[in-house]
């Protein structure tokens, strides 16, 4: 489920790290892919160029490649870099979620953009990576809502790999990855999974 933004991670870890720290760390976890992203839409002008991934022209709800993603990012608003007639300009609105990257090449005769509108973190990979810093993940205070089809599915998945999973673990996993929504929802939750997959209630 890619339903954090990212400025939601970024505010839950500059406590922590700062703002220049949370940003730094964000979009290094996100080009290495310790973290997934997805955007809203995609668009682009000649989008791969001077990349080693295979970009859409356009494209809604696109999972960002983690080749999208440079540490010229990191800087909020806009930079720019040049190098042996290579222009590169980086545009980073981290409260809207927004991030481009445009430029020419060959002396500017070959123009190229690649622009992701309103990002979004995937919360599994995000948790996991709130977890290896000991932030709590209540931190994220903008998440929205998961809807109860949302965290079934996410259950029936979990139970699917592990199926001698009891309600109590399952409740515990449950408060773990969507922290605030509530014990008699978890319990509800859990018979529901187990009458989907037709396994015995514990």
């Amino acid at each position: 489920m890619f339903n954090i933004p990212i400025q939601s991670m970024r505010l839950a870890l500059r406590p922590w790290l700062g703002d220049r720290g949370a940003r730094e760390m964000i979009i290094s976890d996100l080009a290495e892919g310790a973290l997934r992203s997805r955007c809203k839409t995609f668009s682009g002008l000649n989008p791969s160029k001077g990349t080693t991934i295979c970009l859409p022209d356009r494209a809604d709800d696109f999972e960002l490649p983690s080749g999208f993603w440079s540490l010229r990012l990191v800087e909020e608003g806009e930079s720019h870099f040049s190098l042996h007639g290579v222009s590169f300009n980086y545009l980073a609105d981290w409260g809207a979620g927004n991030f481009t990257v445009s430029g020419t090449w060959a002396s500017g005769r070959t123009p190229f953009s690649r622009c992701a509108v309103d990002v979004h973190l995937d919360r599994t990979s995000a948790m996991a990576r709130l977890g290896t810093l000991n932030v709590d993940a209540t931190a994220l205070k903008a998440i929205p809502a998961p809807s109860d089809a949302e965290m079934l599915s996410w259950l029936v998945a979990r139970l699917r790999t592990e199926p001698g999973l009891s309600q109590n673990s399952a409740e515990r996993l449950l408060n773990a990855q969507f922290p605030g929504t509530g014990r008699p929802l978890h319990r509800d939750l859990f018979k529901r999974a187990t009458q989907q997959i037709g396994k015995p209630n514990h």
